[in-house]
């Protein structure tokens, strides 16, 4: 009861004091103006982190002071901190401060934390409580919470976003705290769930207020303050230190490519810009809202694989550690290929740097980086389910047999001239090879197994690695086909609905060129025939309509914008009577012509327009 008090306390202080907040602002135009840079189209006040750190104060502290006891610590040092954060903060949204500036403002905060004890113990159990030990605690302690502060300021790009996401979040750390039994924090992240749901009353889009600086860096300091604070009850590697970032998947991957792809177009990745991770899945074709439900998504599953490698054993967490990992890499890697910008890399001479961005940034390498994980996973769950024994010795044997499967995948890959494909332009004959792969991969692991003595161990696992390897290439590979029939749905929502009418030799590749080149300006509705048994049939997942005779009645039908036909039609004469019957619906016609000419060079035309100029003058 004492925590629900506190959460609607928070959010009724919050919604109050932001709304005068707004009143204030705008009466002597205090306001944050549209710019290139930013998302949002109109005069917006930005003081919104105010309320949110007024609102979670005055909650926690009426919270507390019902129910303070002996065993009720009051955590002075840690509401020390977030009020110096929070301070720096509405400084720099006062007078912003230089990227340096704020930077080294956030080192003494978050040195002032670590100085206060609030680090991981990471290294203390394989180092024991040496100097070594402690240092590294506060090494990684320090860059966390600074590297935390940074990313929820740069998630802070959209309506919704920053504040949303911190709420999911705080969420899963007051369920981390309460089944701990930390009453205490349980109340303060209570408080802030409650202001940050009265902060976002007003900032779901269309935002009535921002945030600022003020807001982001008290939210990602505190956040990731809390992270540090809770003392995982299970003690491997990912209680400890994957738990935190699953918790805050998103803010990482997003600052991590935004930090690299602005990186490579020679930009700070310090400044403001329309190329995150929301803005992408806008231009990829979703509106605001929903690409701020898919963000919200991808952090509510980060928050449940976290709870779920707290609350299980070590085995579960390496099964799904490489799938997230896999997701990412191919969800980034893919919205890092939608145009958002049209700035020009104009620093990019260093033959270093060339290099450099050949070899992280090519196709090749991401395709291997993918099929890394993919092989470990696939060798897991095979050894899981083909070797009914401890998990101890699953694990001891997975670790043993990882080496043969990284051989025999990668080699049967390279045999088989996987890696030659592009994944957006992938058809079914590919399937079929990579059946072959996973054959020629299962067939070198299990003569590998031979040789070493493990078979007949390595016989079920073998098959079983085999069938995994398959399905996997499978979803990897047609992901980007996958999303790109995402995208286009999205597209044609607001594309020209058109009508297609081609002979046979023209539909192999005029039909697919439609589709493809279109970029959401055309929907193909259907395609038309001039035979009649063949209306209903499908080509290309498109289907033939109607007949030709029949094209007025179809243009009304399906309320078409446009209808499209090649050269070789428009000729005859029932075609040009049924276009001449449609002059009157506003339905445009455009006719496909090709035709092959001789290159001539651009020297030539220059010298023969002379004369020609001459002759009409």
């Amino acid at each position: 009861m004492i925590y629900l008090i506190a959460l609607l306390l928070a959010f009724i202080v919050a919604l109050l004091l932001l709304q005068a907040l707004i009143h204030l602002l705008r009466r002597f135009h205090i306001t944050e103006q549209p710019r290139a840079d930013r998302w949002h189209r109109s005069p917006t006040p930005k003081f919104g982190g105010i309320g949110i750190f007024v609102a979670t104060f005055i909650a926690f502290l009426g919270a507390y002071f019902l129910i303070r006891s002996s065993a009720h610590e009051f955590p002075m040092t840690l509401l020390l901190v977030m009020i110096l954060i929070f301070v720096f903060g509405f400084v720099d949204d006062l007078k912003p401060l230089t990227p340096i500036g704020k930077l080294i403002t956030q080192i003494i905060v978050a040195s002032a934390a670590v100085y206060f004890g609030y680090t991981t113990n990471f290294f203390s159990p394989r180092l024991g409580d040496t100097f070594l030990a402690r240092f590294m605690n506060s090494a990684v302690s320090l860059f966390w919470l600074v590297a935390m502060t940074n990313a929820m300021n740069l998630l802070d790009n959209m309506d919704g976003l920053a504040g949303g996401i911190s709420l999911i979040v705080c969420l899963f750390m007051g369920y981390f705290f309460w089944d701990a039994g930390d009453t205490v924090l349980v109340l303060f992240c209570a408080s802030l769930c409650g202001a940050l749901l009265g902060f976002l009353f007003l900032n779901f889009p269309p935002a009535k207020i921002f945030m600022g600086d003020s807001g982001s860096q008290f939210l990602g300091f505190t956040l990731a303050l809390l992270a540090i604070a809770r003392r995982p009850q299970a003690s491997n590697v990912f209680a400890i230190l994957g738990v935190p970032t699953l918790l805050f998947t998103l803010p990482l991957a997003d600052t991590l490519f935004v930090t690299i792809t602005r990186w490579l177009r020679g930009e700070s990745p310090f400044k403001g810009g329309k190329d995150h991770t929301s803005h992408r899945l806008i231009a990829f074709g979703l509106s605001e809202r929903q690409a701020l439900w898919i963000l919200y998504s991808i952090a509510i599953v980060g928050g449940i694989t976290a709870v779920v490698v707290e609350a299980l054993n070590y085995t579960l967490s390496l099964i799904l550690l490489p799938l997230i990992l896999i997701f990412l890499l191919i969800f980034t890697t893919y919205l890092g290929g939608v145009k958002i910008t049209d700035a020009v890399d104009n620093n990019l001479e260093s033959k270093i740097k060339k290099v450099i961005i050949r070899f992280f940034v090519s196709r090749s390498l991401f395709d291997v980086l993918v099929d890394g994980l993919l092989i470990a996973f696939s060798l897991y769950i095979a050894v899981l389910l083909g070797m009914p024994f401890s998990s101890d010795w699953q694990l001891d044997f997975f670790i043993q047999m990882l080496p043969l499967a990284f051989i025999s995948g990668y080699l049967s890959f390279f045999l088989m001239k996987i890696y030659r494909d592009l994944w957006r332009h992938l058809n079914v004959e590919h399937i079929y090879r990579y059946f072959q792969a996973a054959i020629l991969a299962a067939g070198f692991f299990g003569v590998l197994g031979v040789l070493l003595g493990t078979y007949p161990m390595t016989l079920n696992v073998g098959i079983l690695y085999g069938v995994m390897l398959f399905l996997g290439l499978i979803v990897t590979r047609f992901s980007f086909r996958a999303l790109d029939t995402i995208a286009n749905r999205s597209h044609n929502k607001r594309a020209q609905g058109i009508l297609v009418y081609v002979s046979e030799d023209t539909l192999p590749f005029l039909v697919p060129y439609l589709m493809n080149q279109s970029h959401g300006d055309l929907q193909i509705i259907g395609l038309i025939t001039d035979q009649e048994t063949r209306i209903g049939k499908r080509v290309y997942d498109l289907q033939i309509v109607g007949l030709v005779s029949e094209l007025r009645e179809l243009t009304q039908k399906y309320h078409a914008q446009g209808i499209i036909l090649d050269e070789a039609k428009v000729k005859l004469p029932e075609v040009r009577k049924q276009l001449d019957s449609i002059t009157d619906l506003q339905c445009w016609v455009k006719i496909v012509h090709f035709e092959l000419k001789d290159y001539r060079p651009y020297s030539k035309l220059e010298n023969e327009d002379v004369p020609s100029l001459q002759k009409e003058n």
